[in-house]
């Protein structure tokens, strides 16, 4: 059995803002699972420059009931003014990880 899922990508430019985000994404159950990518290069446009900069990939999974959380907490703690939040939606396909995802939700009950 598939389920839907939402998966929010976000970047920043310090690991143990990722780890503190990562670490708060968990304990408030908001996400059972946050992956980070470290010393990954970004090349953008900001204020009219083109900038080439080190960051960290930040990847959560959650549910849609939890995504208004997920991004509020993202605005709240994260040092960007801008902070890039990326939502793809994604179906868990393993029946093993899709019973251990829900049941770190059902611990909330």
């Amino acid at each position: 059995m598939n389920q839907n899922i939402k998966i929010v990508m976000t970047t920043t430019s310090e690991k143990h803002i990722a780890e503190a985000l990562a670490r708060d994404l968990v304990k408030k159950r908001f996400s059972p699972c946050v992956q980070i990518i470290d010393n990954m290069t970004s090349i953008y446009e900001w204020e009219g420059e083109i900038e080439n900069t080190s960051e960290v990939l930040v990847i959560i999974k959650t549910t849609s009931e939890k995504l208004k959380q997920v991004n509020q907490l993202i605005l709240e703690k994260h040092n960007y003014d801008v902070p890039e939040i990326i939502q793809i939606d994604s179906v868990i396909a393993n029946q093993k990880y899709l019973d251990w995802f829900n049941n770190f939700y059902k611990q909330d009950n």
